[in-house]
């Protein structure tokens, strides 16, 4: 929590949240978490990013950010909320003291913002998880932190050991290329130490399986991750899906500085201005193993040229054809379950859908639970915007070729609407796992 999230944080929030809205909708028993990096030297460098721009606002030109810092606006922001609120009171503090005051303040302030873009995004987190919380000690862990009782456990072993002042896991024992560090021997721990605790306490707080997202560029870091679960007895228990680049384009041409800030393009700009759904849509249209290249103009196109409009358009136009066959036609947010239910006979015949455009919608439809079954197995929610495409583009040939209302005979009007609603349920259901709203009129 040093910084606004970007957008390939974005794609990993429209990952998480629609495998896990998919696994669920296959029968699995899910549980979302997000894991907080809020523990070592660059949550202190955040603080002292935070202190230079205060003193800088000050008057303090010689107050400069430290190596690798901060520099982001959003930095000054979080400064001048610090003098709107203490004044100078800061100014000649213990540097420590200020230090620890901004890193708490901006944490924060980072932290609500990232609570409320992913809210906004659709993502229900049941647990936000602070990486801190592995160094605390814990009744749960007969008083000991997290990590620590993690270690006594693993050096019971024999799979911890001391070395060159510092304290090793045997990792090589478990597959991992060589043994790898977990406090180092100025007496820090490594990013590592804390993957070691967290991912235990996974294991202990009941969870058979473990699915972690991560960026690509920590391909690296899944073999240690894994000893570690091995080392405990619980081998195979995760699985880490690697979430790869977005490329944003403007109208064909590559994008990576923001008009407002001048800086990089942040998650929460994108879907201002791009919107929620084709946001979420367009993240989920590749595989994870993919870079996906998203075009900021093509996204928010309103026509049938972006898919999710297409897809959208179609559950639209269903919802108005059972308006008018149930005479709701100016009504807005109904129930569109009840409103099929009062035009469409119970017992309707649907021996007379003998089109082949009726056919192949139907064939289609019964692909979707198939589909389910095999993309929540293979972690694959980008297969739903196939489907969904697919789905869209056989119900407009189908409403080209089939009159639905303008039919004579009553029978096959119904089970035309029959089939133009068992669209509408699962044109919803799909766009559902993917967090997209299925619009009732466009």
């Amino acid at each position: 929590p040093t910084g606004p999230m970007h957008v390939g944080h974005g794609r990993w929030a429209a990952l998480g949240s629609a495998t896990a809205n998919l696994m669920r909708h296959a029968g699995y028993d899910v549980f979302e978490e997000f894991y907080i990096n809020d523990h070592g030297v660059q949550m202190d460098k955040f603080g002292l990013s935070i202190a230079a721009r205060y003193l800088q606002q000050l008057g303090h030109e010689d107050a400069v950010v430290p190596e690798g810092g901060y520099n982001g606006l959003y930095v000054n922001d979080i400064a001048k909320e610090i003098i709107d609120r203490d004044g100078n009171k800061w100014e000649n503090a213990d540097e420590h003291e200020r230090m620890v005051e901004f890193r708490e303040y901006g944490y924060a302030y980072i932290m609500k913002m990232f609570r409320d873009i992913t809210d906004r995004f659709g993502n229900h987190f049941e647990r936000w998880q602070s990486e801190r919380e592995m160094y605390v000690s814990s009744d749960e862990f007969s008083g000991q932190s997290p990590f620590d009782f993690c270690l006594g456990k693993l050096r019971d072993k024999g799979d911890i050991y001391d070395a060159e002042g510092a304290v090793w896991f045997r990792s090589s024992k478990y597959g991992d290329e060589k043994d790898r560090v977990v406090r180092k021997a100025d007496g820090d721990y490594t990013y590592f130490a804390s993957d070691v605790a967290y991912h235990y306490w996974k294991k202990l707080r009941g969870f058979d399986h473990l699915i972690d997202i991560w960026g690509a560029d920590h391909h690296g870091y899944i073999a240690r991750v894994a000893a570690v679960l091995s080392a405990m007895g619980y081998p195979g228990a995760l699985e880490v899906m690697l979430g790869q680049l977005v490329n944003l384009f403007r109208d064909g041409k590559p994008v990576r500085m923001s008009k407002r800030t001048g800086e990089m393009i942040t998650f929460e700009e994108l879907i201002d201005e791009v919107g929620i759904d084709a946001t979420r849509y367009y993240m989920l249209s590749r595989s994870s193993e993919q870079p996906i290249d998203f075009d900021i103009d093509v996204a928010k196109k309103q026509d049938a040229s972006n898919p999710v409009y297409y897809d959208q358009y179609a559950h639209a136009r269903i919802c108005k054809l059972l308006r008018d066959a149930s005479g709701h036609t100016g009504e807005d947010n109904l129930d569109m379950d009840a409103v099929a239910a009062e035009c469409i006979p119970a017992d309707v015949d649907l021996s007379v859908l003998t089109d082949p455009s009726e056919f192949a919608l139907m064939r289609k439809m019964s692909e979707f639970g198939d589909l389910i079954a095999l993309a929540a197995r293979d972690r694959a929610p980008f297969r739903l915007t196939h489907y969904a495409q697919d789905l869209a583009s056989l119900f407009h040939q189908f409403y080209t070729n089939c009159p639905v209302l303008k039919v004579e005979d009553e029978n096959l009007k119904n089970a035309r609407l029959a089939l133009c609603d068992a669209t509408r349920i699962v044109m919803s259901t799909t766009l559902g796992i993917l967090g997209i709203s299925s619009p009732q009129r466009m």
